[in-house]
């Protein structure tokens, strides 16, 4: 099997026709290959491994096998049955690893777990697990420090697919320890408690954006419509365009858009 890399501006099927594929043949592999991933979103750098032939008797060119990673867990394979091209996905086994990570804070939670080598998703599970007692914009100084107990779910080749539970957790701040364990009970219902066994869920987060400012603070304040002082009954955050939110806590949504 040979290995073609996508380059930019290159297509599967141009690809397969410039090794000698005929255009049709090639349109079929393409089409057979469509029926499990989009291709129109295959992008540059993916790679793909075939096997071309060359026929003996009329020395015509075709496609004896073809491979494709279609994700980190499946992989596609593509041969020649009769006059059709037919596919078989073929699925990697994974198994379940735990990983301990912890790094000293030097500018940002967030930049320095991801240079320890603690992976971006387990660190945004870990600051929404600490936004109901910590607000990351004021609490977090420099050398405070973070550990942290996870799992993740890999292949035989130790590629990660997904990232599973947060087991522990403790982000000393100042000196002082907040440690976070998790626990099932034996309806099945998981949460993250400390030391003495109280939830660290509260009635509402302290920081439900991340990496948001308080742009309106609870309290009397100018009304910036109205012109008069009145009581602001909340907190408004600002963040830039795009930035995702939390639920702050558990309720209904009454409005969302420009107010």
């Amino acid at each position: 099997l040979k290995t073609f890399k996508i380059e930019s501006g290159d297509t599967v099927a141009g690809i397969l026709q410039s090794a000698g594929v005929p255009g049709t043949d090639a349109y079929k592999i393409v089409s057979t290959l469509g029926e499990y991933v989009d291709v129109r979103k295959i992008r540059a750098g993916q790679s793909f491994k075939a096997k071309i032939k060359q026929s003996e008797d009329d020395g015509s060119i075709s496609l004896a096998e073809m491979k494709m990673d279609i994700d980190p867990l499946k992989s596609l394979k593509i041969f020649k049955e009769g006059d059709e091209y037919v596919a078989k996905v073929k699925e990697k086994e994974v198994s379940q690893h735990s990983y301990a990570g912890a790094t000293q804070i030097e500018t940002s939670l967030y930049g320095s777990a991801a240079r320890s080598g603690i992976p971006a998703p387990v660190i945004a599970r870990l600051i929404k697990m600490y936004s109901w007692s910590v607000d990351f914009q004021r609490d977090i100084r420099r050398d405070d420090r973070i550990e942290v107990l996870y799992d993740v779910y890999e292949t035989d080749d130790g590629k990660a697919v997904r990232y599973g539970d947060i087991h522990y957790a403790n982000l000393n701040l100042g000196g002082i320890d907040l440690q976070l364990y998790r626990f099932e009970d034996k309806d099945g219902n998981t949460g993250y408690y400390d030391s003495l066994g109280r939830s660290v869920k509260k009635t509402l987060m302290r920081t439900p954006v991340d990496g948001a400012r308080v742009s309106s603070g609870f309290g009397m304040r100018h009304h910036p419509i109205l012109g008069y002082n009145k009581m602001h009954k909340g907190v408004d955050f600002a963040a830039s365009l795009g930035t995702p939110l939390y639920a702050a806590g558990d309720g209904v949504l009454e409005f969302a858009g420009r107010n």
